[in-house]
């Protein structure tokens, strides 16, 4: 990987730059997505659908898992991205080490909290008792990859930050690899094959990590890590936590709401169960673009901020919200006319799952430009340094307002249309409610010249 260019955020033609930057990410992505549903389709080939749902039955709690770890992350970006920006080398190379420490400090507590109250969390799912155990394996082991999850996201968005957001690409698609061959080899070897595919998911999350320090370890320049300068900064620590939290609570709104939403489907057995969980790993497939988009928008509005160039971060800020819900509409509409082929990679010919699956993206894939709109807006946001408002357009828009619709709407009328339908509604809410945030903070630094001092 010789010769990879570095881009720079605060100089440069404009759109190419953010596209070149996300490009990167979202494959990354796409193919993390793609790797994460070989468990499904491996165990599918390899087991009956008791099993393939034993692992869809804890796709909520993953997700509430790695969308924490990656939210942490977030608060890396925007600090980092600062003090770059800023030029703030010698507190920039304070902050990477302290955020390396954190990242397996954190880990470890977040393994042990996972593995002591994993099954209390399957049963507030209503998880279905002919798929329990297998859930129970398979979330147990999944959290212990915990540490390598926090350092694998910490360390690539430090390579991010620095201009290169080619290498964690690289690095997702050689643990992507070793996923699915080790789900093929331990498939074989083991006659529980939700443990297989959960072991093979540990082992290529900590090659993944190993392969980013790696690179940190070798590179020079302003973002490098060294083991014999390696220092802990408390302040900085309550720097990256003071913008961290903020953004795993963010994401983790999404799957703590879903545990609602969850516990519903779950509730219609386990063939209902598949076919969501077929779904969510193709949408999942299609929102690569808003996470390459976003990541590429807040870290060149937080670079330009710091090297005080707010024309450049007004054209950011557009072009973001143009090239995210563009790119979103067009990839939304594909997916959804081709999405029956897709569909029976997961559930086969399962009758029940198809049409589970179908339900479900008739009210996300179809409507996706809704959701990707709502996404630049509340990272634009978190990307000018208010992460806490972020937080606050969650807790109304996901939390309380999924919260209000499972415990008096739904009740109404107890079909999975009715549990679907809330993720399209809860976006719309969360548009109505972070377009004025967003309004009122590019107000304060464009009129006013205000941004949160790093």
């Amino acid at each position: 990987m010789k010769g990879f260019g570095k881009i720079n955020p605060t100089s440069g033609k404009l759109v190419p730059s953010i596209l070149l930057f996300a490009l990167p990410i979202a494959l990354g992505t796409l193919l993390q997505t793609l790797f994460n549903a070989c468990d499904l389709i491996v165990v599918r080939m390899s087991a009956d659908s008791t099993a393939v749902a034993s692992v869809g039955a804890t796709g909520t709690v993953t997700t509430l898992f790695v969308s924490s770890m990656v939210g942490i992350a977030t608060g890396v970006n925007i600090v980092l991205a600062r003090l770059v920006g800023a030029r703030e080398i010698a507190r920039a190379k304070r902050f990477i080490s302290t955020a390396i420490i954190s990242a397996l400090g954190l880990g470890v507590i977040v393994a042990v909290f996972g593995v002591v109250f994993g099954d209390d969390v399957l049963r507030l799912m209503n998880c279905p008792e002919d798929c329990f155990e297998g859930a129970r394996t398979y979330i147990i082991v999944y959290v212990i990859s915990a540490p390598f999850i926090l350092l694998y996201n910490f360390a690539a968005a430090i390579i991010r930050v620095s201009g290169d957001s080619v290498r964690p690409m690289f690095y997702l698609i050689y643990a992507g690899v070793a996923n699915v061959t080790l789900n093929l080899v331990l498939c074989w070897c083991l006659r529980d094959k939700v443990l297989a595919v959960a072991l093979a998911t540990v082992i290529a999350q900590a090659f993944g990590a190993v392969l980013c320090m790696r690179r940190l370890m070798r590179t020079d320049g302003d973002c490098n890590f060294s083991l014999h300068n390696i220092s802990f900064d408390f302040s900085l620590c309550g720097l990256l936590f003071r913008y961290g939290i903020p953004g795993a609570i963010t994401n983790a709104t999404f799957a703590i709401s879903n545990l609602l939403v969850q516990g519903a489907i779950n509730s219609f057995g386990s063939s209902v169960v598949a076919g969501n969980a077929a779904s969510n790993n193709i949408e999942t497939a299609v929102s690569c673009i808003t996470t390459g988009i976003t990541s590429a928008t807040s870290v060149f509005i937080g670079q330009n901020i710091g090297a005080k160039q707010p024309e450049r971060v007004k054209k950011t800020l557009l072009w973001g919200i143009v090239l995210n819900c563009s790119l979103n509409f067009v990839a939304g509409i594909a997916v959804f006319l081709a999405r029956n082929p897709l569909i029976m990679l997961f559930v086969g010919d399962d009758a029940v799952a198809m049409a589970s699956a179908n339900a479900r993206m008739n009210v996300v894939l179809r409507f996706y430009v809704v959701y990707s709109f709502r996404n630049i807006i509340k990272s634009s946001v978190g990307g000018f340094g208010y992460s806490r408002l972020t937080l606050v357009e969650s807790l109304i828009s996901i939390i309380l307002f999924r919260i209000v619709w499972m415990s008096f709407v739904y009740p109404l009328n107890p079909c999975i249309e009715m549990a679907y339908v809330t993720y399209l509604i809860s976006a719309c809410v969360g548009i109505l409610v972070s377009g004025p945030m967003l309004l009122s903070v590019a107000h304060r630094y464009f009129k006013k010249g205000i941004s949160p001092k790093i």
